[in-house]
């Protein structure tokens, strides 16, 4: 891919967009954003390169290469990946957050139009409640390969409904 540099040529002019407005941004903060920013540059060479696509642009036409690469499609990729490789909670939501802000500076320039990673929730740390249903088939195929009474394996069935329903109830 000859045009990489296009994207790290985006740096210093949204280093200048975080520093601009009446809210004052640590360096840290800046820091973190341009860190995060690479990291989703990086993930998208990668990405293109493991599907041997080309990327199609003749020049450095900023509105041209963004709006290839900044779609919904790509910034729930971006998620998905990230969830994939079990990064932290936190770091993906900043991730994230830092699309958006990205994405919001493109607007300012006339890049793109709308911002796609507005539309992607950030990850919440929610655990999802087990599937009574699907917990009840396991088991009593579980039971009847260990070969039980039928009345043990409709006993202990039971027992374990009720526990869904003392348990699901908290």
């Amino acid at each position: 891919m000859d045009n990489e540099y296009n994207f790290y040529n985006l740096e210093a002019p949204f280093k200048l967009f975080l520093n601009s407005g009446n809210k004052r941004i640590s360096p840290i903060s800046i820091n973190n954003y341009l860190s995060d920013l690479r990291h989703f540059f990086g993930w998208i060479v990668l990405t293109i390169k493991n599907r041997n696509a080309p990327i199609q642009f003749e020049s450095d036409d900023y509105q041209q290469i963004l709006s290839q690469f900044l779609t919904e499609e790509i910034v729930r990729s971006y998620s998905d990946y990230l969830r994939a490789n079990n990064i932290p909670i936190r770091t993906i939501n900043r991730r994230l957050s830092t699309l958006r802000k990205f994405c919001s500076f493109c607007i300012s320039q006339g890049w793109i139009k709308i911002n796609p990673a507005k539309i992607i929730n950030n990850v919440t740390d929610r655990k999802e409640k087990p599937n009574k249903s699907d917990a009840l088939s396991d088991f009593s195929n579980y039971l009847k390969k260990t070969e039980q009474d039928q009345n043990v394996i409709r006993s202990l069935l039971e027992d374990v409904k009720e526990f869904f329903v003392i348990s699901l109830n908290h």
